[in-house]
């Protein structure tokens, strides 16, 4: 039999790659995670279709759950111990190898780049690899455009593609907020009964120094929904396609959303991401357009309903703060005297999904569900009695949903316990307690968030972490950015 071909190691520098690109170094002082993130990506990508050991190495850091994550199947990511360089990590790799002839160190460090040629191993300057990686890119573009790719080269970035959906999916955020900014308003569920309240959201907007354009259909009425299908549509795109519009925030909730889903453009969104705000009924909406473009949004509070009568400062403060600060956000946390009630012991790390969880539910079986493998799946409920939850939550536990999910939190159940005409029953605690005998990850419970005056902003798409132990959440990344987030390095 014929011997098989050495797998090539490549041993990347990663902050001096960073550094040494002009894209990511303008990034990492305003984000670090986010130039590391896209470099990862850009490197998977380049790697995907070699055969080959990829280790991208950095500095070594604390939150190592967090930083881990990076890794995917072709590239695997390493940090130096605590407060240590990656240069002694990067010099371990390379002595503990048989055979240092498949070593490529890339770096532009002399004292890294030395001691690769010293130990017979390759060595390419970062500069250099940053010009093939771009090379790489335009080629495969081009091709790509002009339809060269043969019937088996077809298949197998098919293959590729479907195999690693979740990695490669762009995480696309919007760009922040800020004053002078126009908010665009629109009504995709039902009207606000109430159109003062239109208003007085308005005025509040104003006074915060933002400029606002109002929806055509935001104050219709038909039946239960805020003007035709076509109307509500037609505001959405509006002001996905208005250069001028930064934000769009939803007047309430309701009804109807789902309706909407076949018919949104989403390559439109994909084109112009825009903070976009709401809760309940528009859990539809923004979980669709997260699956379909990888936008993240915000379940946060709605124009008629928070923001037009004094809305709650705990509220207030968590929000604007989330939408027009590029800096990493930090801890969501309850008031003081609101407790966070744990499960499971443990520490987990993934992508925020979740909402209302009724209208989740909706969408299983549709192509508008995102894929909740390594995420945190958050959810509330308004008005929704416990054998109604305990539908909801058997749906999950019989797809296999909670095998995906990294760790899961309990928000607001507003209103949902039993009610005279469904004696006898279960508490909603007994439904709850007993799905959480199936789920072996972490779980917080008590989080204020959902259908009630007081309560964190959720961003969709946004990567967390949760410890049962110090029953804390921690968002681990900016949720808007300073410019344009996905670009070629």
């Amino acid at each position: 039999m014929p011997k098989a071909t050495p797998i090539e190691i490549f041993v990347i520098d990663g902050y001096n790659l960073v550094h040494k690109s002009s894209v990511l170094k303008k990034i990492i002082d305003e984000d670090l995670n986010i130039a590391r993130e896209k470099l990862i990506l850009q490197l998977d990508n380049f790697f995907s279709s070699k055969r080959a050991s990829v280790y991208v190495v950095f500095d070594g850091n604390s939150d190592l759950t967090y930083l881990n994550s990076y890794s995917t199947p072709n590239i695997r990511v390493l940090f130096s111990k605590k407060n240590q360089k990656a240069d002694i990590l990067i010099k371990k790799i390379i002595d503990e190898s048989k055979n240092k002839s498949l070593i490529t160190v890339i770096s532009s460090d002399h004292e890294v780049y030395q001691y690769a040629k010293v130990s017979r191993c390759k060595a390419i300057k970062s500069e250099e690899f940053l010009k093939k990686m771009k090379t790489y890119t335009i080629d495969y573009e081009n091709k790509v455009k002009n339809h060269n790719l043969t019937e088996d080269e077809i298949n197998f970035w098919k293959n590729i593609f479907k195999a690693k959906e979740w990695i490669i999916m762009k995480i696309l955020k919007p760009k922040k907020l800020k004053k002078g900014d126009v908010i665009g308003i629109i009504s995709p569920a039902s009207k606000p009964k109430d159109e003062t309240r239109i208003d007085k959201g308005i005025k509040y907007l104003e006074s915060l120094g933002y400029r606002v354009k109002e929806g055509k259909s935001v104050r219709k009425c038909y039946g239960y929904l805020a003007g035709t299908d076509e109307e509500r549509i037609n505001d959405l795109n509006d002001m996905f396609s208005d250069k001028h519009v930064k934000a769009i925030i939803c007047t309430r909730g309701g009804y109807g959303t789902p309706r909407l889903l076949s018919k949104i453009n989403y390559n439109l969104i994909k084109k112009n991401p825009k903070i976009l705000v709401g809760y309940s009924d528009i859990t539809a909406l923004q979980l669709a357009i997260f699956k379909k473009t990888g936008l993240v949004t915000f379940s946060g509070p709605m124009l008629a309903v928070e923001m037009f009568d004094k809305i709650d400062p705990f509220t207030e403060e968590c929000f604007w703060k989330m939408v027009t600060s590029s800096s990493k956000f930090g801890y969501l946390r309850n008031p003081d005297n609101e407790k966070i009630v744990s499960y499971n012991n443990g520490s987990a790390s993934g992508i925020l999904l979740g909402g209302n969880l009724s209208l989740i539910l909706t969408l299983f079986g549709t192509p508008y569900i995102p894929d909740f493998k390594n995420s945190i799946l958050i959810f509330e409920d308004v008005d929704e009695e416990p054998y109604r939850v305990d539908r909801y939550l058997s749906q999950f536990l019989n797809s296999g949903t909670f095998n995906k999910i990294k760790g899961m939190i309990i928000a607001s159940m507003t209103d949902c316990g039993p009610t005279e005409r469904t004696q006898p029953t279960l508490s909603l605690d007994e439904v709850l307690n007993d799905y959480i005998k199936y789920i072996k990850v972490p779980v917080l419970q008590n989080l204020v968030y959902g259908h009630i005056p007081r309560k964190n902003t959720i961003p969709f798409g946004i990567k967390a972490n949760i410890d049962t132990k110090t029953k804390k959440i921690k968002i681990l990344e900016s949720c808007v950015i300073w410019n344009k987030d996905f670009v070629y390095i």
